[in-house]
């Protein structure tokens, strides 16, 4: 799958470019608007989508782990164990959405 913010930035470029390109071709401002539009609007819904499926799938492993941990029991030590490994995770997981 594509890098959000990479699909961001084509929405963009599509949202300006789209209208001069179709200025030239035929001298139609408007469609080229239009086009711009559906495209920026096509592009950040995407995008979107993409980064509330990664919110949702962190949040499905952490419940599930915690979910585990409750079953079988928690000493302090676990919890303590736990608790660091979903910090950890989390870091990863923003890093991983800053960088996409």
């Amino acid at each position: 799958m594509a890098d959000g913010m990479l699909i961001v930035v084509h929405g963009c470029r599509d949202l300006f470019w789209l209208p001069v390109e179709q200025y030239r071709r035929d001298g139609r401002i408007v469609r080229g608007f239009q086009r711009g539009a559906q495209s920026f609007m096509t592009c950040t819904a995407m995008s979107t989508l993409e980064l509330t499926n990664r919110v949702v799938q962190t949040i499905q492993v952490t419940t599930s782990l915690l979910y585990l941990l409750l079953l079988f029991g928690i000493t302090e030590w676990t919890l303590n164990e736990v608790f660091c490994e979903v910090v950890v995770g989390s870091v990863h997981f923003l890093k991983f959405v800053h960088s996409a």
